[in-house]
């Protein structure tokens, strides 16, 4: 008797996950970065505005203050994916000497806070709807980019207060 098995050891590839954060140089123009896993092969941007890109990391200038959705598609040798993020505050914080961008806003589990990245040593204080601090962290060199974690909050309206030796930022934002 001959037997004939085919088999075959199918092991899960690493799940494709997009992300991008941003960062604001000047005036209206953001630096997007791309942190998606595995590394993508391909990208294609919409940056809510009518502009697209397929650069990994671009660098993108809107016209005027506003609410954009920026969508980012990945491509890997596993598939495609995408993730969109609503940036609500495009344009707001740029005439101070410390601009920030909050997002998203509304946010699930983390809020990224974008910044010049020189903005030195800083406190960073979440408050309830009602006034009361929920959250204190100090920085002694805040960077361009910084992700708050959310989860352990139910959702709700809260406060963001960003305070450096040059002034004091605040932004209301909700979790979903």
């Amino acid at each position: 008797n001959t037997f004939v098995v085919d088999s075959a050891l199918l092991l899960p590839a690493d799940q494709l996950n997009p992300g991008f954060t941003l960062g604001l140089t000047t005036g209206l123009t953001y630096n997007f970065q791309d942190v998606s896993t595995p590394t993508p092969t391909a990208w294609s941007w919409d940056f809510g505005d009518g502009s697209t890109s397929t650069q990994q990391n671009p660098t993108h200038t809107y016209t005027q203050n506003g609410a954009y959705t920026v969508k980012l598609v990945v491509t890997t040798d596993c598939g495609v994916d995408s993730t969109s993020t609503t940036f609500n505050n495009i344009g707001i914080d740029e005439g101070t000497n410390l601009p920030m961008v909050f997002y998203p806003n509304p946010t699930g589990n983390v809020l990224n806070i974008a910044t010049n990245g020189q903005t030195g040593k800083a406190t960073i204080e979440l408050y309830s709807v009602l006034g009361s601090l929920i959250q204190r962290s100090t920085y002694e060199s805040l960077g361009s980019n910084v992700r708050l974690d959310l989860s352990s909050l139910p959702a709700g309206m809260y406060t963001v207060k960003v305070q450096t030796a040059a002034e004091t930022v605040s932004q209301n934002i909700s979790k979903l």
